[in-house]
């Protein structure tokens, strides 16, 4: 099991680190850790994660749900106030299972997550339309 650590990521420029700093621990099954990117002095405006894992009925499976939610905002250069007018969210669920070797699951982990940040996902996930 993972313990809690802050998350480095690069910005769409490739070069520009952000990091979501991790606010909470899951303290178990079905309660989320949360993880929050910095740099806005108003909280509500910054990306946060969530994750939540759980096992299935049969404790066949662990069952993985994450959200990254998105803010999208105005700033008033004015009054400094920040507005938030919608989201993108992003969601994903990963279904493990528990009676196969943990080098399996290292492997179709580490493929999932190469495959959400290779190229042309990334411009799906930009763009909202799949290759034609």
């Amino acid at each position: 099991m993972p313990q809690m650590a802050d998350i480095v990521v690069k910005k769409h420029d490739n070069t520009t680190d952000v990091t979501f700093l991790g606010l909470v621990s899951a303290a178990g099954d079905k309660i989320p850790a949360v993880w929050r990117q910095g740099g806005s002095d108003t909280p509500s405006a910054n990306p946060t994660l969530s994750i939540t894992t759980k096992s299935s009925v049969n404790k066949k499976v662990r069952i993985i749900t994450g959200e990254l939610v998105f803010p999208i905002f105005n700033s008033n250069p004015g009054t400094g106030e920040v507005k938030i007018v919608d989201r993108d969210v992003w969601t994903f669920t990963g279904q493990l299972k528990q009676d196969y070797p943990q080098s399996w699951h290292n492997e179709s982990s580490a493929q999932f997550a190469n495959v959400l940040a290779s190229e042309i996902v990334r411009q799906v996930m930009a763009s909202g339309y799949a290759p034609n």
